[in-house]
């Protein structure tokens, strides 16, 4: 029989699920878009993409296997909404693939990112500077403006007046701007770099 565990009131469960829910907001903030950069690893689509091409070219080998006859002798499409297999790009790069997902789908501050494909600056960050900087690329984090929307705040303005927003803290604020705005951020130079280590203004 497992520990007996004390029965908590309405006000403890709301308490605990707002924190739940706080904490949810912060993990989940980064766009779908900007993961496989900020990791280095190519999306999904691009991955399966590569994977099929490998596997049509162990099929290709093999003359004998009823696949052969069914990707490289197949009957004539009939439906424009069908993506058979051989209808599979082998030709292109997985960077090829990469970089025409990224401009496809490209999301907010995407101009900062040259090219997708390659290591991002700032990934010998420490695990702080590294989550704050991708918030600020992202324009995502908790910030005064995002509490205050989530209802776990009743101000949302910064210390300087304003509304306390990722973008107000990187470019407006005449306290806490980053010189040279998201772009310079973006380098993981040393003088960025310092700056991420003493803005406190993101919880």
């Amino acid at each position: 029989m497992g520990p007996f565990l004390p029965r908590q009131d309405g006000r403890q469960a709301t308490e605990r699920n707002h924190a739940y829910r706080l904490q949810d907001h912060g993990i989940s903030l980064t766009p779908l878009q900007c993961l496989p950069v900020l990791s280095h690893i190519a999306p999904p689509a691009v991955r399966r993409t590569k994977a099929t091409t490998k596997f049509i070219s162990y099929i290709q080998t093999k003359p004998q296997l009823p696949a052969n006859s069914d990707i490289f002798h197949h009957p004539a499409s009939r439906l424009k909404s069908r993506r058979p297999i051989w209808f599979t790009d082998t030709v292109s790069s997985a960077e090829k693939l990469w970089r025409e997902s990224w401009e496809v789908n490209s999301p907010v501050n995407s101009y900062i990112t040259d090219e997708p494909t390659a290591l991002v600056p700032d990934f010998d960050l420490h695990r702080r500077e590294w989550c704050l900087l991708n918030h600020f690329c992202c324009d995502t984090g908790r910030c005064a403006a995002r509490l205050h929307q989530w209802s776990y705040s009743d101000n949302p303005l910064c210390i300087c007046g304003d509304i306390q927003s990722m973008s107000h803290i990187i470019n407006h604020c005449p306290v806490n701007k980053c010189e040279g705005g998201l772009a310079t951020l973006h380098t993981a130079s040393n003088s960025a770099r310092e700056w991420l280590r003493r803005v406190h203004c993101i919880r």
